[in-house]
């Protein structure tokens, strides 16, 4: 039995929540070696607590005294958290909205009925799959194939255009500190966490999804930029009126007041947050856009899934694409709108279909069908650190021009038999080699 190939529109994945995760919850993993510093910690934050109805968020404050650094100049680095360990409660289902296969054994299962919703199901390193598969459904092949950042990312690192020397910070859930697609060039963590909640001190789907698809090894789009993360604690994400932003002000604060400390080659060039805000909906949105003003003043892009913060600092937002899931990831046309493409003037890039750095274990991957808007953002971070290493003097303003100005948009027109003609359009999808050769014309 054969697939069918088909562009379908899909679903955001949870851009906060750390999905429970393998096993028995009581089975959890020892935690990583990643070293507890000895350097004292910085002052005591002025409160973050949410903000009262109609108040503005308490925006933390750092007082560095340069015991943060080390010998040399160099970050202070904390301790990461424990792999994750999956539980569940009820059967796998290939009727659920989101089949969920990470770290499950599957081997008694019969898949022969099922072969499309299968590549929407989300596995991992750890699936352990029944011998009963559709044709043309490999897990590992997918895996693999889906690993590869797509849009000839992978030609620019052949010709040595990495992010080498680019620093990137990300503000984010917990991370794997040990994991291979970034450990060794990872150059400061601070985690914000406590064990006050469930899960905290297990990693989270999330923290290492972003980090490994905008540097890691072999998924990210830079593959040897340098990793500065903060690890907000999602406590403080429940405001006492919805949303706060207080976990982000958090670390987009520290990331700002470490980097006055840092030497000249260690300061950040971009920083990612995979969050988006608005008005009305998040405590704290006025502290967050000063935040954003404030980086770019210092010459740092802040991408974000913030529709108006982007637009205000880049003139657009973020799009996401999908694409063909048995499609060669390299080949643009077969991107397609996804569920979040709908603006005209948004930049696009890959959302679907991607594999990343699993929160299980140090060599753990995982393969997402259905996407989310989140992995945008690390992905044109990515972009921006390629940039970065070809033109050092380039700016945040130039690479929001160049990125819209050599993006191109993909057509699509399908047709019901005796029915009009469906036209879609994915607009603007990034397109990182001819970014790169206008930077080399220049």
């Amino acid at each position: 039995m054969s697939f069918s190939r088909k562009c379908l529109p899909v679903v955001l994945c949870a851009c906060l929540l750390a999905l429970p995760a393998c096993g028995n919850a009581e089975n959890s993993a020892a935690e990583l070696s990643a070293p507890e510093s000895s350097v004292p910690e910085p002052s005591a934050p002025a409160s973050s607590a949410p903000a009262e109805s109609g108040a503005a968020a308490a925006v933390p404050s750092f007082t560095f005294t340069g015991e943060e650094l080390l010998p040399g100049g160099k970050p202070a680095m904390d301790g990461g958290a424990q792999p994750a360990v999956f539980y569940y409660n009820e059967a796998f289902s290939l009727k659920a909205t989101y089949p969920d296969a990470r770290c499950r054994d599957l081997s008694g299962v019969d898949f022969s009925g099922s072969p499309d919703k299968l590549l929407y199901t989300t596995f991992d390193s750890k699936t352990v799959w029944s011998d009963n598969l559709p044709d043309g459904f490999d897990p590992r092949q997918i895996l693999g194939r889906n690993r590869n950042p797509g849009l000839g990312v992978r030609s620019l690192h052949e010709q040595g255009v990495t992010g080498k020397g680019v620093n990137v910070g990300i503000v984010d859930d917990r991370l794997l500190t040990d994991h291979v697609e970034y450990k060794d060039r990872l150059k400061m963590h601070k985690n914000f966490s406590t064990s006050e909640y469930e899960y905290a001190m297990e990693a989270s789907m999330h923290g290492p999804a972003v980090a490994s698809i905008a540097l890691g090894s072999t998924v990210g789009v830079a593959p040897e930029a340098n990793l500065y993360y903060a690890a907000y604690d999602f406590q403080k994400a429940l405001g006492e009126n919805g949303e706060s932003l207080a976990p982000f002000i958090e670390g987009l604060t520290y990331l700002l007041d470490l980097n006055e400390l840092l030497p000249e080659e260690d300061k950040l060039d971009v920083i990612s947050i995979s969050k988006g805000w608005e008005f009305g909906v998040e405590e704290g949105v006025e502290e967050m856009d000063a935040l954003v003003e404030r980086a770019d003043g210092e010459g740092i892009l802040v991408v974000t899934c913030a529709i108006e913060s982007m637009e205000e600092q880049c003139g657009f937002s973020l799009n996401g694409a999908s694409r063909d899931p048995l499609s060669d990831p390299d080949d643009r046309s077969v991107y397609c709108v996804g569920r979040y493409s709908s603006t005209s003037n948004g930049l696009a890039a890959p959302m679907d279909f991607r594999g990343f750095a699993s929160p299980t274990g140090p060599e753990d991957y995982v393969n997402y069908g259905r996407g989310g808007y989140s992995w945008t953002a690390p992905y044109v971070a990515g972009v921006y650190a390629l940039a970065k290493q070809v033109k050092p003097e380039i700016t945040p303003e130039e690479f929001c021009s160049l990125a819209i100005e050599t993006s191109s948009s993909i057509r699509h027109e399908t047709r019901q038999i005796g029915g009009k003609p469906t036209v879609s359009i994915l607009y603007n999808l990034i397109d990182p080699p001819a970014l790169i050769a206008a930077l080399r014309q220049e």
